[in-house]
């Protein structure tokens, strides 16, 4: 059976064999049109679960109150999601992490003989019960039925302990080191650039790891083990069903707050989660109680405040919790505090980064950054304490000019929003590098996206995106670079045409999503 020295191996050897691939060298600043691309099989690297996906998973593998503590683990780069496989590269701090949390977890989750009987569903406490744990949870956390010569290696290492619990420990702890656990092995084998159907476990890993964010149920691995999941109907029946499970609710929640920046928001704590809670709350209403178009996002005319959001925002009227008309400006996710709260420098807004921010996230613009050394907010040209648009006029000078000539003027639409996600007429106070005072200036908040058009405030913002077929795309391509662990290809433009197209006829995010699991490049993988 394998061992925590056998995942080392692995994890060492992937990262020898040059199977981290880099992202394509033609990408331009604006998306292809996915029309143009060649159609092929989609490519993906060895991806490891993020520490969420495998907290989500041994927390339902192990039927646990919680998700599982997997803090050992190293924390999950971010791109702006986790689970770039690209940046993932194996290390010393990982393969400890993994031995700590496989001692920590294993007695939390067999306290005692009863949870041991619980677990492995069996009357008698003996040796055929472990097989039975062995069976069951190894299914789960693996993913697929455990083999004859697994199942015999663990059997042989639980007799080898005093008692049938001390046995089941030894066996879980195994379990929680092995490599597929922690990597999604994908239809091994094959010769390097050869096409390869998945089988239908690593179909029901795929499944569950995007909708769920964690491993397959039981259900589903029986729809596995029934050839349910091989064609486009079964795969959408399952997601279907799947779409209903709380796991889902958590899984969308998470996609949008990495894309749409309020993972981490930089704010006070309790300012903070009540922006998050704003935010969820119409994800939640627009994607779940309505089915609504995925993009109304940016324009749904209601938001949900409670009395302590509303009177940080100072907006009157608001006496409990609930969905109230948005006010006026604030229309869309582009007026949430979660949102207004990003691209901050010293303080204060800073509108190349929010412009920056926008670009990126929702028209999936890659604008190169200078070098970390270089400050992108230098904002006062020599002899000068004016106002904000002045002092940022630098910017229309130099090598750095075009990059800024797309940002910048984004940023200035939002200024009368300060990173509290209040309003304002007048810029922030502060000084400029000898401690002369700024004088007081009053906001314009003009803005424009290049080509879209001009705006002021965020809901007009949001208004501009909505309606543009570049946003449409991006949407897609962002969720596409969530199920696949990294960023479009030229050979990926099957799937984002047929997801962009989703959008484009007014489909829901869980549109969307049926139009990628139900494509027949789901169920293949390219042997890298």
């Amino acid at each position: 059976m394998r061992s925590v020295f056998f995942v080392v191996g692995v994890m060492l050897g992937a990262g020898c064999t040059g199977a981290i691939l880099e992202p394509a060298d033609d990408r331009t600043e604006t998306p292809r049109d996915p029309h143009l691309a060649p159609a092929g099989p989609v490519e993906l690297g060895l991806r490891r679960l993020t520490r969420d996906e495998l907290a989500s998973t041994l927390r339902y593998a192990l039927e646990l109150d919680a998700p599982a503590d997997v803090s050992p683990l190293p924390v999950d780069p971010l791109s702006p999601f986790d689970n770039d496989y690209t940046e993932q590269q194996p290390s010393t701090a990982l393969v400890v992490g993994i031995d700590q949390l496989a001692r920590d977890l294993t007695p939390v989750a067999l306290p005692d003989a009863a949870r041991l009987q619980q677990l492995g569903d069996c009357a008698a406490l003996d040796t055929t019960c472990v097989d039975l744990f062995a069976a069951r949870i190894g299914r789960r956390l693996l993913r697929r039925p455990l083999r004859d010569p697994e199942a015999s290696a663990l059997g042989t290492l639980a007799r080898s302990e005093e008692s049938p619990l001390e046995g089941a420990r030894l066996v879980l702890r195994t379990l929680l080191q092995d490599v597929e656990l922690h990597y999604r092995v994908e239809a091994a084998g094959g010769d390097a650039g050869e096409v390869l159907p998945l089988d239908d476990y690593a179909l029901a890993t795929r499944l569950a790891l995007l909708v769920w964010g964690s491993g397959p149920d039981d259900a589903l691995l029986d729809e596995a083990a029934a050839g349910a999941l091989r064609t486009a109907a079964g795969r959408r029946a399952a997601a279907l069903r799947m779409f209903e499970d709380p796991r889902a609710h958590a899984q969308v929640q998470r996609f949008h707050a990495f894309w749409i920046g309020y993972r981490d928001i930089d704010a006070s704590s309790s300012v903070a989660d009540m922006f998050r809670a704003e935010t969820e709350a119409l994800v939640e209403r627009v994607v779940f109680e309505e089915h609504a178009p995925w993009l109304d996002l940016l324009v749904y005319p209601e938001t949900h405040l409670t009395p302590e959001l509303a009177a940080h925002y100072g907006i009157d009227g608001v006496e409990s919790a609930g969905f109230y008309p948005a006010p006026e400006g604030r229309a869309g996710i582009l007026g949430h505090g979660s949102f207004l709260a990003n691209g901050g420098v010293r303080g204060d807004s800073s509108p190349t980064r929010r412009g920056l921010f926008v670009r990126s996230r929702w028209l999936c613009h890659d604008i190169e950054l200078p070098d970390e050394d270089l400050e992108v907010d230098v904002d006062e040209p020599p002899s000068s304490n004016g106002c904000k648009p002045e002092r940022y006029s630098v910017h229309a000078h130099g090598a750095c000019a075009g990059c800024h000539a797309l940002m910048d003027p984004i940023g200035f639409g939002l200024e009368a929003f300060d990173l509290a996600g209040r309003h304002r007429t007048m810029e922030a106070p502060g000084t400029d590098g000898e401690g002369v005072p700024y004088p007081e200036c009053e906001i314009e908040a003009q803005g424009e996206v290049a080509p879209l058009g001009a705006f002021s405030g965020p809901e007009e913002l949001g208004v501009l995106l909505h309606a543009s077929p570049e946003v449409q795309l991006c949407a897609a391509t962002q969720l596409f670079r969530f199920a696949t662990g990294r960023r479009e290809r030229a050979g990926d433009g099957g799937d984002l045409a047929a997801m962009r197209d989703a959008i484009v006829d007014g489909g829901s995010y869980l549109d969307v999503l049926l139009a990628y699991v139900t494509s027949e490049r789901f169920t293949t993988r390219k042997v890298e």
